[in-house]
């Protein structure tokens, strides 16, 4: 609703698609709900840009690589039970 009356360029609705992809990867499973934060991040890191905040942008990049250590994490505890069950 904000984002209706606050609009004045395209680029005024990141941040509406980002709180609509966050919302609903996070009804989802943990991995679907880290790749929707990614892609919720980076909309907010492209609208951070667009307006020169540069602390949003530092703050948004920090958020995409801690979902990305996380994916990374939770990918190595999986392969870690595969060699630990075949021995």
């Amino acid at each position: 609703m904000i984002g209706y009356y606050s609009y004045n360029h395209l680029m005024d609705l990141l941040p509406v698609a980002a709180s609509c992809i966050d919302g609903y990867a996070l009804t989802n499973k943990k991995r679907i709900a880290v790749i929707g934060s990614i892609i919720n991040n980076s909309l907010w890191l492209i609208y951070d840009a667009y307006c020169g905040s540069i602390i949003g942008v530092i703050a948004e990049v920090l958020f995409i690589f801690s979902n990305i250590y996380v994916m990374w994490c939770d990918k190595n505890k999986i392969e870690a039970k595969k060699i630990a069950n075949s021995l």
